[in-house]
């Protein structure tokens, strides 16, 4: 990686590719529901993968950790899930 644009172009393109491959499951649906659902609540359902992947980041709301979802991999989500 020469810059951070290129990386996050490659986390975009990536995440683009596996949900592609996988948005007609019913466990990937309902795990994206969830995600979305309890993004900035104190329920986490992220997994760690999705934080080491930059998919999600995590932060200490003061009483616990919590996670938003950047904004363009939100809008893939919605995209494909419609919510």
């Amino acid at each position: 990686m020469n810059s951070i644009e290129e990386l996050a172009k490659d986390i975009i393109e990536e995440f683009k590719e596996i949900l592609g491959s996988t948005k007609d499951d019913i466990f990937t649906q309902m795990f994206f529901q969830r995600l979305v659902n309890n993004e900035n609540s104190m329920m986490f359902s992220a997994y760690e993968q999705d934080v080491e992947c930059f998919n999600v980041f995590v932060y200490d709301n003061g009483n616990n950790y919590s996670y938003y979802i950047p904004d363009e991999i939100k809008e893939i989500i919605k995209e494909e899930f419609g919510f």
